[in-house]
């Protein structure tokens, strides 16, 4: 058993019984884990893993068994692992010379940029 066969068994088959099986507990590490893989499989799930997770503390087992009774049925989907984006080095170089030159935080230079380029496409 592997985390993508729970996570399947979540969204597509909805058995809901693999928190019986014996290797349950060493495949999955947490609920969160849990949530993050299932917000891969559709990002529309995102908000109500959120607001269940902020509001609720539930085991690994409890999560599980939430998932699969409030997940709605989808068809077999691949996975969007999502990743953080690359940022050009000649950029971010280039904010890390302006932070320095003006004793600022590589994000407010990122953000005063980003900001100016809005105001220059006005």
């Amino acid at each position: 058993m592997h985390i993508f066969d729970i996570i399947n068994d979540i969204c597509s088959v909805k058995k809901g019984n693999l928190h019986s099986d014996s290797e349950f507990a060493n495949v999955v590490p947490s609920g969160y884990m849990l949530q993050r893989w299932t917000s891969m499989v559709d990002s529309g799930f995102i908000q109500q893993l959120n607001e269940t997770s902020n509001r609720y503390q539930l085991d690994k087992v409890e999560m599980y068994k939430m998932l699969v009774s409030s997940i709605p049925l989808i068809k077999r989907r691949k996975f969007k692992y999502i990743k953080k984006t690359k940022e050009n080095e000649k950029q971010v170089k280039i904010y890390e010379d302006e932070a320095i030159k003006n004793e600022l935080s590589l994000r407010e230079v990122k953000e005063n940029t980003e900001l100016l380029e809005k105001i220059k496409g006005i």
